[in-house]
């Protein structure tokens, strides 16, 4: 393997240490901000106690909101479209790049996906082999999840890529959504440069 290919790898790990050392901060945070309004006490409230539960309403905000609010913050383009089902999606765009966000009531994860930023011919079985191994090395050690499906027409393979933010008043957003949409740039760019480097490996191999 060459130096690039451990260079590459060295990044992907570092993308994998760091969310889950923030999101294990945030799930600590998370629980003991539940369970300290679990144990507050019931009953009407005095006037002080007014006072406290109307800035911790006020504080609490839903996932929607705070992804709104956030995009708004980044000044990025978006739209929203309800579902059957009663989720919701968020699409945006930012730096040119688009993204969707699906939003599910009572759920602190949101469903976060780069769609189709690259794709090949189905019958392009020596493409769908390097595109494999590429996929296989970098999810092995990303936080993101690179994926490949058929188009609808079933002539295409599509590249996207997929993460599972967590959405909650205790994360620093809109600064989290923003290091986290840096995150699916970073994983975009590794895999053409490992791509290109299994490309030309294959035509080394073939001199």
């Amino acid at each position: 393997m060459t130096d690039s290919f451990f260079i590459s790898i060295a990044i992907i790990v570092v993308l994998v240490l760091l969310p889950a050392y923030v999101v294990g901060l945030i799930t600590s945070s998370y629980k003991k901000n539940r369970e300290e309004k679990e144990n507050l006490p019931s009953g009407n409230p005095s006037n002080d106690d007014e006072d406290t539960a109307g800035n911790v309403s006020n504080a609490e905000r839903e996932p929607m909101q705070i992804l709104i609010s956030s995009l708004r913050e980044l000044n990025a383009d978006y739209k929203v479209d309800r579902l059957k089902d009663g989720d919701e999606v968020i699409y945006f765009t930012f730096q040119a790049e688009n993204f969707s966000l699906q939003v599910s009531p009572d759920c602190y994860f949101c469903h976060m996906i780069d769609p189709v930023w690259y794709s090949f011919d189905v019958s392009d079985f020596n493409e769908l082999a390097l595109v494999k191994r590429v996929i296989n090395d970098m999810n092995w050690v990303s936080p993101l999840n690179v994926v490949y499906t058929k188009s609808s027409d079933e002539k295409l393979y599509e590249i996207n890529t997929t993460y599972n933010l967590f959405v909650d008043d205790s994360i620093p957003y809109p600064s989290y959504l923003y290091k986290v949409i840096n995150d699916f740039f970073i994983t975009k760019n590794t895999f053409f440069r490992m791509l290109a480097e299994e490309h030309g490996k294959e035509v080394s191999d073939k001199e």
